[in-house]
């Protein structure tokens, strides 16, 4: 059962912080890139790399627009599919659905297990997390609600919960405590929670004779609401799908619109860019899309990958990586196109927000720990091709080193160099360079406002948020020249920082972000 990537004793050790160093030496490179190219006279190999950086950037802005436009069709085709019928349709042809041997002998074994991890969220954020799943357009009968509580949390959670029980007696609701200061378990994060609720009810159904392939299972945090038809057109992917036991299904549409116009306006900013980030990302990117937040998967796939890792704690990233190391790369995820809603970083002051923010971000920078578990376990197994090998090991330097630098070299990069070596500014390149750049950017501006555009039709429709649109989206275009700073202060650093942390060994304890209501 106990399958862990890492052991705790092995994440402290200096041989594995040597291996740690990968990711920060990367983004230490680019960082510094500008000043060592211009000290060491290599002036036009830093203005070359400034350029590729700005094309890129441009040439990535058009494969987003292509991306979010893509989705959009699909969200809109998904929108019109009454997918309670088409869900009925398939039980009646239950015996012609693909890979039978992977799913119950019949609609009545189906089960869809529904595990939401939970530390101190108030009474009302859990509330309307549970009240969304009875309003769906599902057999409320057929879902088991699986509250991974934590111990530490207090008296006042297990209050709450016992709350929700009473309110919502016709829903099966189970609640796992998750005891505190279990030795070599991360603070401040879900997967040891996850990993012990989700042992729990597995015990729970050995006891009552479920096959656990019977059962498809979703995890989300507890702020999240799922759109009436959801778990509908989940479970219909996943009956008309194949080899499910190796893929994960998830929303590609992810708004954050429980909160999204009340947050401060650099916390806007991030979650709107991140919303068409993630749609666009599932039509462009979909060979190396991990999971994240939200995800559903056939429960006996979690058994055989051995439950979430406890160590590592960058629970949801980290499932992806333990299945895609298990099946040997042959794992990948799946898109529904029928959205959830979720809050966007929230502190009761403008301060505690971006302070909110700033450390959540941290925590995400910690996934930076994968990168080597990942590329050691890929480079020594025996299977992939040489070809995966490689763009995986691209993709970490990409992920954790280069995207979160990008603002800083494209803003700050060129006038670096000129400042160290300011004969430059004589020179034709001097000038032409900078004006490249400044319209590389400017094309990249004009896609953004179509990406905002669409992004925002979606937020506005999905919602049903009756604002005005026009005002609305003027007002978020002037603030996404906020992009920049917001990517500096809210990526790079941060990221940076974990990466540090990572190699001098304080790895094991996060910040929870509190939900706001």
């Amino acid at each position: 059962m106990n399958k862990n990537l890492v052991s705790a004793e092995e994440l402290k050790s200096w041989r594995f912080r040597l291996k740690a160093l990968y990711p920060l030496i990367y983004t230490i490179f680019f960082l510094i890139s500008p000043i060592l190219f211009s000290l060491l006279k290599l002036n036009y190999l830093a203005i070359a790399f400034l350029i590729f950086l700005a094309v890129n950037w441009a040439f990535r802005s058009l494969q987003t627009l292509y991306g979010l436009i893509t989705g959009y069709i699909l969200y809109k085709k998904s929108k019109k599919i009454n997918w309670s019928n088409k869900l009925q349709n398939l039980i009646e042809k239950w015996e012609e659905l693909p890979d039978r041997n992977e799913l119950p002998i019949s609609w009545h074994k189906f089960r869809l297990a529904i595990i939401i991890p939970v530390y101190k969220e108030s009474y009302s954020v859990l509330y309307s997390t549970i009240k969304s799943i009875k309003d769906s357009n599902f057999d409320l009968q057929k879902i088991d609600i699986i509250i991974a509580s934590e111990e530490r949390a207090g008296i006042e959670t297990q209050n709450n919960i016992k709350k929700l029980k009473n309110v919502f007696k016709d829903l099966n609701i189970y609640n796992f405590i998750h005891p505190q200061n279990i030795p070599g378990e991360v603070i401040g994060i879900a997967g040891p929670n996850l990993r012990w609720a989700s042992i729990q009810y597995y015990k729970l159904i050995k006891k009552q004779g479920v096959d656990p392939k019977n059962i498809l299972m979703l995890k989300y945090d507890s702020d999240t609401r799922l759109h009436p038809d959801f778990l509908a057109n989940l479970t219909c992917r996943y009956l008309l799908d194949s080899n499910r036991y190796q893929k994960f299904y998830t929303p590609a549409i992810i708004l954050y619109s429980n909160n999204i116009w009340r947050v401060p306006v650099f916390s806007r900013v991030f979650w709107i860019l991140f919303s068409f980030v993630i749609l666009s990302s599932w039509q462009t990117l979909k060979h190396r899309a991990m999971s994240f937040s939200i995800y559903a998967f056939n429960f006996k796939t979690l058994i055989n990958i051995g439950f979430w890792d406890p160590v590592i704690g960058i629970d949801d990233t980290e499932f992806f990586i333990q299945a895609f190391i298990h099946f040997k790369t042959e794992f990948q995820g799946q898109m529904i196109y029928t959205p959830v809603f979720m809050d966007a970083v929230e502190g009761t002051s403008f301060i505690q927000t971006a302070k909110n923010l700033f450390k959540q971000q941290i925590r995400w920078g910690a996934g930076a720990i994968l990168a080597p578990i990942t590329l050691y376990n890929l480079w020594k197994m025996k299977g992939p091709r040489l070809l995966t090998r490689i763009k995986w090991t691209l993709y970490f330097i990409e992920s954790y080193s280069l995207i979160p630098t990008a603002s800083y070299l494209l803003s700050l990069g060129m006038p670096i160099i000129l400042i160290i070596n300011n004969y430059l500014t004589y020179l034709i390149a001097g000038h032409m360079i900078p004006l490249l750049l400044a319209t590389m950017m400017k094309v990249t501006v004009l896609f953004s406002l179509i990406i905002l555009y669409i992004i925002l039709k979606i937020y506005r429709d999905a919602s049903h948020d009756k604002s005005g649109f026009i005002g609305r989206f003027f007002i978020t275009f002037i603030e996404f020249y906020l992009v920049a700073i917001n990517s500096i202060i809210f990526s790079l650093i941060p990221y940076t920082l974990a990466q540090i942390r990572i190699v001098l060994g304080k790895y094991g304890k996060f910040h929870v972000v509190e939900k706001i209501r």
